[in-house]
């Protein structure tokens, strides 16, 4: 039976960092996009009914289409979430060089991107959208509170990717 070498635990730690990263976030953008989706698209939700005036022209706020596309802005930003946890991902495999605590420093960084993501995805998938537009401003705002968990988490992991650790001194 072989053991591991510390390069080898190094990039163990390091990949499950990124599998994290990704993973989590990715479950957040899931978790967020398929309530508040599932919220728009529902038959309960109201559409308002066109009104054509004398002269057949439509207007832009009136159109039947209107209130629901507005609300999938909510969607992409719960779609940002999983392009964070990318980000991370993409930056925490570009090290060649491992010792065993940058490798755990790497996925603490995975870690706290996806555990940041996915609070941020579970927020949003808490909201109850409302059929009065007045609501959507607040709903907006809301959003944007919940997705600056997520920035924070991102840069914290970018300076948990990026610290300097004393080297190892440990041998596996």
């Amino acid at each position: 039976m072989s053991s591991l070498s510390t390069e080898e635990i190094a990039s163990i730690f390091q990949l499950t960092g990124a599998a994290l990263s990704v993973g989590l976030s990715t479950l957040g953008t899931a978790i967020a996009t398929g309530s508040l989706g599932s919220q728009i698209l529902s038959p309960s939700a109201t559409v308002n009914t066109m009104e054509v005036d004398c002269h057949m022209q439509k207007s832009a706020y009136q159109t039947p289409g209107a209130p629901k596309m507005k609300k999938m802005t909510l969607v992409v930003m719960a779609g940002i979430l999983a392009i964070y946890g990318l980000i991370m991902a993409i930056i925490i495999v570009q090290s060649n060089d491992l010792t065993v605590t940058s490798g755990i420093a790497k996925f603490a960084a995975g870690l706290a991107v996806g555990g940041a993501c996915l609070s941020s995805g579970y927020g949003m998938s808490r909201l109850k959208l409302s059929s009065d537009e007045s609501s959507f401003i607040p709903t907006i705002l809301i959003m944007i509170f919940l997705e600056s968990l997520a920035v924070y988490g991102l840069i914290v992991g970018f300076i948990l990717n990026n610290s300097t650790l004393p080297s190892d001194t440990t041998n596996f």
